[in-house]
């Protein structure tokens, strides 16, 4: 009787991940825990880009960097002009206005694209304060498939990062 729950299950995940996969589903996770330096309460806040141009690529290379750049441009190119409005909205839905007494800095590390299609972003994010001091930090990872659109990418960076933060209590 286990043995054919375990075979009942695993054909479920399996089936699962498909569909998920063919629906273009977007998710993300966080990746480091939120770490912070001394007590962190975020009053206002902007985010930009601290640099864009040093993200790694990894894909098969059977594929080619041109095919690559062709499936990963649209979702770097989402981040780069959406993401920090979008995360700037959540927070002061949260009750963080826009504003100068933080800046959350969004550093690029490693967009992974397989032969399978699914994509894989990892963004480290820098919390100063107004005087330049770091004061807390985070990374969190978007997933999804080709299907996905590239608005859903930004879009579950943006709220996992923003939950993460508020159960790290930083607003």
């Amino acid at each position: 009787m286990r043995e054919k729950f375990r075979a009942v299950a695993l054909v479920f995940a399996v089936a699962l991940g498909a569909m998920l996969a063919m629906t273009g589903c977007a998710g993300a996770r966080l990746t480091s825990k939120p770490e912070a330096v001394g007590q962190l309460k975020l009053t206002s806040a902007k985010v930009q880009w601290e640099t864009f141009h040093d993200v790694k690529l990894r894909y098969p290379k059977a594929f080619g960097a041109e095919y690559a750049r062709k499936e990963v441009a649209p979702v770097l190119d989402a981040f780069l002009k959406k993401g920090p409005g979008k995360i700037e909205k959540l927070l002061a839905e949260s009750g963080v206005p826009k504003g100068n007494d933080f800046t959350l800095e969004l550093t690029p590390k490693t967009f992974t694209y397989n032969s399978a299609g699914a994509k894989h972003f990892e963004i480290a994010v820098v919390i100063r304060a107004a005087s330049g001091h770091t004061r807390g930090w985070i990374s969190v990872a978007t997933n999804g498939s080709d299907y996905a659109d590239p608005d859903a990418f930004v879009d579950s960076f943006a709220k996992i990062l923003v939950s993460e933060m508020k159960t790290a209590g930083w607003y």
